[in-house]
């Protein structure tokens, strides 16, 4: 019996149609009468078969992919926690033949040195026995070549990868979509990287697109964000308050946008059912065209910065489904991190925005980068001061109970509501063969009681604290200094050149 707070966001009741979602979730029975199915990964010979038996597997969204309720992350293989301590091979071997079938990776995860090794490590299991993603979009550690989401070097960097992973093809491709808070236009995500990545599917490359993150909200509405831009900059240009978006028809709408857009490019709106043009519209607009209209409008100041926000959320409240229902590519997997953990559960908030949109769910970080291990958080961990003396307190507090609170952290993040699988860094067979043997059992009455315990004195006080735009800052302030804010700004490329990569990748 799990417990009560996994279906809670710090006092929120969330609710969830598990019955709805075990009928699609559940592996079909296969023909040969087994009373367990096998996954469809599993292969004779290769895999313990009796561990795969007690493995958990889900569908994941609306894919052909039923996966592991615990997959492998490639995070301390990248050398991002320190060294590993077992040999590569031998941790992901004992991964894959005891159940585990979905393993994530990132060319950011050591600049390419986990997708190498991975390389080497996978030429020697059979394909079939396992799932594979990778991330584009985050690479150098160089500030001025950290993030580039151009369509040319998204399909670039994808091809490397797979060279290096010794691979054909991968099975998700995430676009790294917090780093978008890195670059202040938004609608190259829209309208270069996801085109780009539809390329790569059709091109054989990858089989589902997938967008991974810190912030929950610019997971939840990047469909739709910069057309929610570019309208409230219409709305600034012909009202003057929020209450008059009631009143404000689609007519009205139409005759605006003609006037407005006549300038842009020669682009011309042929009816208030055009949505697809505003694709065109909102990749021609800035942030400085929409800045110059706030303030020739509102003026500067406190005042102007909450009219800004009032107009988004009201275009997102009247607008929203027809910019979602008209996107032309579609988003298969979701993947967050350190949101559905002890010390951070606000996923709950939004699982139901993506079960809506059928969208598969996973999980990352379960032990939120450290902070909940005995050992520690690395010296990078972005988290206030707040955050980790309340985690070290009920780490300590845990460990005066002689049960750890890795135990703990895991098998919660791994049963919270909606998810379908939980990443976790693993670096040695020991923690492999924990990590497994929590997913495959259910916490003793004496750790459940535990778990409820922290997570009412300790974790319940923060309030879901996180470090959203902690990083943000100090990359800018960084590129302030060294004067490169004008090169991270202005990485564009043409329609032509999308057209010309597309012909090249198609034939690679």
């Amino acid at each position: 019996m799990q417990s009560h707070t996994l279906s809670r966001v710090r006092g929120v009741p969330i609710r969830f149609h598990t019955s709805r979602l075990r009928q699609s979730e559940d592996i079909p029975d296969d023909q040969s009468g087994d009373s367990v199915p096998m996954p469809f990964t599993f292969v004779p010979r290769f895999h313990n078969e009796e561990s795969v038996r007690r493995m958990r597997y889900k569908r994941l969204g609306s894919t052909d992919m039923f996966i592991s309720r615990i997959a492998f992350g490639c995070g301390p293989i990248g050398g991002l926690f320190g060294n590993v301590e077992d040999s590569i091979t031998q941790i992901l071997e004992c991964a894959i033949k005891s159940g585990i079938n979905f393993i994530d990776t990132a060319y950011w995860y050591g600049q390419g040195r986990s997708e190498e090794i991975l390389g080497k490590v996978l030429s020697k299991i059979p394909r079939k026995a396992y799932y594979i993603s990778t991330k584009v979009g985050r690479f150098e550690l160089d500030y001025a070549r950290t993030f580039d989401f151009r369509s040319d070097k998204i399909l670039q960097d994808l091809t490397t990868s797979l060279k290096k992973l010794r691979l054909p093809y991968v099975d998700i491709c995430f676009v790294q979509i917090h780093d978008v808070e890195f670059d202040p236009n938004e609608n190259i995500i829209l309208y270069e990287t996801l085109p780009a990545l539809e390329i790569a599917k059709h091109s054989g490359k990858i089989r589902y697109i997938g967008l991974t993150g810190y912030p929950l909200r610019k997971l939840a509405y990047v469909f739709c964000f910069s057309i929610f831009f570019f309208f409230a900059c219409v709305v600034f240009c012909t009202v003057r308050t929020t209450s008059d978006l009631k009143t404000h028809e689609h007519s009205k709408f139409h005759e605006t946008l003609t006037t407005f857009c006549f300038r842009i490019r020669g682009f011309r709106l042929h009816g208030p059912g055009s949505i697809p043009g505003m694709g065109s519209i909102a990749m021609a607009m800035e942030r400085q065209r929409f800045d110059e209209t706030m303030k020739l409008r509102c003026g500067d100041g406190e005042a102007a910065e909450t009219s800004k926000q009032n107009v988004v959320c009201s275009m997102q409240r009247y607008y929203f489904r027809s910019v979602v229902e008209n996107s032309t590519v579609r988003v298969d997997v979701v993947m967050t991190y350190c949101h559905a953990s002890l010390n951070d559960n606000a996923l709950g908030e939004y699982v139901k925005f993506f079960e809506s949109k059928n969208i598969g769910l996973l999980n990352g970080s379960p032990l939120s980068m450290g902070l909940l291990t005995e050992k520690g958080p690395p010296p990078w961990h972005p988290a206030s001061p707040t955050i980790r003396q309340t985690c070290l307190a009920a780490i300590q507090y845990c460990s005066s109970k002689k049960i750890p609170v890795e135990k703990l952290a895991i098998d919660y993040a791994i049963n919270y509501p909606g998810v379908c699988s939980c990443i976790v860094g693993m670096d040695s067979v020991e923690q492999v063969l924990k990590n497994i043997e929590t997913a495959c059992t259910e916490l003793r009455e004496v750790e459940q009681r535990l778990r409820d315990r922290i997570m009412r004195r300790y974790f319940d006080q923060l309030e879901n604290a996180n470090w959203e735009n902690v990083d943000v800052h100090s990359y800018w302030k960084r590129l302030k200094a060294l004067g490169l804010t004008a090169l991270a700004t202005n990485r564009h490329s043409s329609v032509e050149s999308l057209a010309s990569t597309m012909s090249s990748f198609s034939l690679s």
